[in-house]
């Protein structure tokens, strides 16, 4: 039996802030959350199509999440250890605007998530929060594209519009979001877009006074796809 659209996206976004992406499977003699939980693997083109709501909708439906919910969300849907939902995106018969046009939605999603959240500190140089309740936030930012489904093994279409995602990240005013996007280009060097992506390395922020020095070594690595 299917849910509503409002269903699934409470099932992925309305979870308990503090702990992160455990909450997701804790819960486990909740029959209900069980059963969306099995429709939303079971079926890739219902998981795509509460992304897709879900993503360009951002002012609709997640408004009323916190960062930290937002963060956790993110994290299980694209981190391939938590989940299988992302896979999604690797499906070639499930709608491609659909998908191009989530994936695209997700630069907005990451400034909500992170700008006012995420603490301006480099993740490459284990720098520590200061708030340890945005530990989780500051390392789903930093690390989103190292553990994320996507954009590898996906077609085309989808690298490309993942690579656009980090572009206008590497252009944040928060400086651990544009690490986070220097992150993902790094790793995809090699991929076969190695110019498309050093122009996106060249085009990011990389003036954030006393860190702008670490900032730009990191960038100069992550053009030859030496980062961690």
């Amino acid at each position: 039996m299917e849910h509503s659209l409002q269903t699934y996206i409470s099932f992925i976004f309305n979870n308990d802030g503090e702990r992160g992406y455990e909450q997701f499977f804790d819960d486990v003699d909740d029959i209900q959350k069980e059963l969306i939980e099995l429709e939303l693997h079971e079926n890739p083109d219902i998981a795509l199509n509460v992304f897709h709501n879900a993503l360009l909708n951002i002012d609709e439906y997640l408004c009323d999440y916190t960062p930290h919910q937002l963060s956790n969300a993110i994290d299980y849907v694209f981190n391939a250890s938590l989940s299988d939902l992302g896979i999604c995106y690797r499906i070639d018969e499930l709608d491609l605007g659909k998908k191009q046009e989530s994936i695209h939605a997700l630069s907005k999603l990451f400034e909500v998530t992170f700008n006012q959240t995420a603490e301006p500190v480099l993740g490459h140089l284990s720098q520590k929060v200061k708030n340890r309740e945005n530990r989780h936030l500051n390392s789903v930012c930093y690390m989103f594209w190292d553990t994320a489904c996507i954009p590898y093994n996906c077609g085309e279409d989808i690298t490309l519009a993942c690579i656009e995602v980090m572009r206008k990240c590497a252009r944040s005013s928060n400086i651990a979001i544009v690490e986070g996007a220097l992150h993902g280009l790094g790793h995809m060097i090699g991929s076969g877009h190695d110019a498309l992506i050093r122009q996106c390395i060249e085009s990011a922020n990389l003036d954030f006074g006393v860190q702008s020095k670490a900032l730009r070594i990191y960038a100069d690595a992550a053009k030859t796809g030496m980062v961690q």
